[in-house]
């Protein structure tokens, strides 16, 4: 399954990382971007998932701080 997800860009953000997983607090896969956008592809049908977005740069990671579900 593919799910395709876009998020609002971080002013001064150099890319994303999105941390999912199958529970709010077991985020435990990740998918690195480089603009608002991403397409993941390793999902399982029928499997509810929780992600979050992380943004990052040469400063550092800033973590997201909403978990949403698929």
């Amino acid at each position: 399954m593919t799910c395709r997800m876009s998020w609002k860009a971080v002013p001064k953000a150099t890319g994303y990382q999105v941390r999912f997983g199958i529970a709010p607090d077991k985020l435990y896969s990740a998918y690195q971007a480089y603009g608002p956008q991403a397409y993941i592809t390793t999902l399982n049908a029928g499997v509810s998932y929780w992600y979050t977005i992380d943004s990052f740069n040469e400063n550092g990671v800033r973590e997201g701080t909403e978990i949403y579900r698929m």
